[in-house]
């Protein structure tokens, strides 16, 4: 579908990781979203970042999970924070 996506510098690793999901966890948790919905139209060629919406953002930590969730969600609006919690969920996995 794109050009080397994913990267042929990925390579596959075994190791803990982390992932913001809802409560109680479901398998779309752990879909990406292209793959949910269907991706927005781009008027420009973004081909590395419409790839970069079929793998799964996760963290090494819980800590970097967390600080991450956190800084996101207090930096938008009440309406947006809703939204964030909706898309993300408020729960690490």
């Amino acid at each position: 579908m794109f050009k080397d996506c994913p990267s042929s510098d990925f390579k596959e690793v075994d190791r803990d990781a982390y992932r913001w999901t809802r409560n109680p966890v479901t398998s779309n948790d752990f879909i990406p979203m292209n793959i949910i919905s269907e991706p927005p139209p781009r008027m420009l060629d973004d081909s590395d970042k419409m790839c970069m919406g079929y793998g799964l953002s996760m963290f090494d930590s819980l800590k970097n999970s967390f600080e991450k969730y956190r800084k996101l969600h207090q930096n938008f609006r009440p309406h947006q924070r809703e939204q964030f919690i909706q898309d993300k969920g408020s729960f690490i996995a």
